[in-house]
């Protein structure tokens, strides 16, 4: 699932879902950890694009950190990591 695809997950049941104590405040956690992870993305795919995926993924790695969003499933940031052009021949 993309990035995007997680964010319009998140925004449709966000604002369909059923209202439940402390869901709000969940919710605006969620988008505010999927905001770093979309801006060590961003940051990555413009400094990184068209490199050997091992360096996207470690660059990847290195921003995510950067960002406060150390806590990604390591098959999500191999994933993500697949996904910035050139870095398609991974593990």
């Amino acid at each position: 699932m993309t990035l995007a695809a997680c964010r319009i997950l998140w925004v449709t049941t966000g604002s369909t879902g059923p209202q439940i104590d402390g869901s709000e405040k969940a919710l605006s956690i969620v988008a505010a950890h999927l905001a770093k992870i979309e801006g060590a993305v961003d940051r990555t795919r413009a400094s990184h694009a068209g490199q050997p995926f091992t360096v996207v993924h470690q660059a990847l790695v290195e921003a995510l950190q950067d960002e406060g969003a150390q806590r990604v499933v390591p098959q999500v940031v191999e994933e993500l990591a697949r996904q910035i052009p050139g870095a398609a021949a991974g593990p």
